[in-house]
């Protein structure tokens, strides 16, 4: 295997899973309250897991297994062209994922430290929230583009690629939920 980094990925999808559970608690500390899984999970796959508390669920972690054998096999069997792609797209959209947890995990430590600044409590939609996570992985895009423009490469192409890929799943996330709550 020619691109051993991919073996990066399933590392990175255990650090997003730890950083958003870890992020809820620390949210419910700082706050004073518990948030819903709903308004800070976006991925509906994995609400009810960390609503209930749980972080490494067997699901999950057949998701990582499975993660890993995908990337390993493109590694393994593609192009070098197409597996800089890949790679661009996925370390993009990890690279987004875990800067919002550490942004988030460094704005509660910031509150918890200024509590006086947000008096009160907001209550925050789920739409408006992946409508939010989406508009801000939007924000990334010029900064990839420029990148591919100064230094033209599969993988900065697989970057730009990676981010409207992500936020076209958050699209479908809002629009399915839309379509549960009128249903509902």
């Amino acid at each position: 295997m020619n691109y051993p980094i991919v073996l990066l990925l399933p590392v990175l999808q255990l650090l997003d899973a730890w950083m958003t559970f870890r992020t809820f608690t620390v949210a419910e500390r700082v706050l004073g309250h518990p948030i819903q899984a709903a308004d800070y999970e976006l991925n509906p796959l994995w609400r009810q897991s960390i609503a209930d508390g749980k972080t490494f669920t067997p699901r999950y972690l057949a998701g990582v297994a499975a993660t890993t054998v995908l990337a390993v096999a493109v590694a393994t069997w593609f192009s070098d062209e197409k597996v800089e792609v890949f790679l661009g797209m996925s370390f993009a959209s990890a690279g987004i994922v875990l800067g919002r947890h550490l942004s988030n995990l460094l704005l509660l430590r910031d509150l918890a430290a200024h509590p006086e600044e947000i008096p009160g409590r907001a209550t925050i939609s789920p739409e408006f929230f992946l409508r939010d996570s989406r508009m801000k992985i939007l924000g990334w895009l010029p900064a990839m583009l420029l990148l591919f423009l100064a230094q033209p490469s599969f993988v900065m192409a697989g970057a730009v690629v990676g981010v409207l890929l992500f936020a076209g799943v958050h699209l479908i996330w809002e629009r399915r939920g839309r379509q549960v709550s009128s249903a509902g």
